[in-house]
């Protein structure tokens, strides 16, 4: 059984409450929203050092690390925990400033370790990679908390390796040994 699937029923992250829209097209009755973490010091910092420790199964491919939208904020501390350069990739470009969809650290050939909150269609992944290696940066793999284990994986594992703390298996067994009898 998945510690972390276990700590995310426990704290509440995992909604059951009515159809919730996927960020990737579809609805779901069962949605994992990691925010819920971020209110909570003690929880983050669970959810933070379970990610990092899944870096050894990464290993030392890549050399900075990025994020995008709410997982932005993981992969950021991330980042700065293991002094590695941080990339923000913006889902929209400012018309103000710099105007870059990628801001923070851009660097040529560098090795990117994209970090995302819950691979649905890996769509985020995939969109994120592609804005990174149009300015020759290389994403090597995603660290994902959750994958719903749509079958995106697959696809992407040609390209990118993927590294999850759970799967949506993993959670629907917590949430059947939670259950009160």
């Amino acid at each position: 059984m998945s510690e972390f699937a276990k700590m995310l029923v426990e704290n509440d992250c995992v909604i059951t409450e009515g159809s919730k829209s996927l960020s990737g097209g579809g609805n779901t009755e069962i949605y994992v929203d990691l925010r819920r973490s971020m209110g909570d010091p003690l929880l983050y910092a669970c959810i933070r050092a379970e990610m990092i420790s899944l870096l050894t199964e990464v290993g030392s491919t890549f050399d900075s690390i990025a994020g995008s939208g709410t997982a932005a904020v993981m992969a950021f501390d991330i980042a700065m925990r293991l002094a590695r350069p941080f990339s923000f990739v913006r889902q929209n470009t400012k018309s103000h400033g710099t105007m870059m969809k990628v801001e923070g650290y851009v660097g040529p050939e560098s090795r990117v370790l994209v970090i995302d909150d819950v691979l649905t269609t890996g769509n985020t992944v995939l969109w994120m990679a592609n804005h990174l290696e149009a300015l020759h940066m290389k994403v090597v793999a995603a660290l994902v908390s959750v994958d719903r284990r749509t079958g995106m994986r697959r696809s992407l594992d040609d390209r990118i390796q993927v590294v999850s703390a759970c799967t949506m298996d993993d959670i629907l067994t917590e949430m059947a040994t939670c259950r009160p009898a």
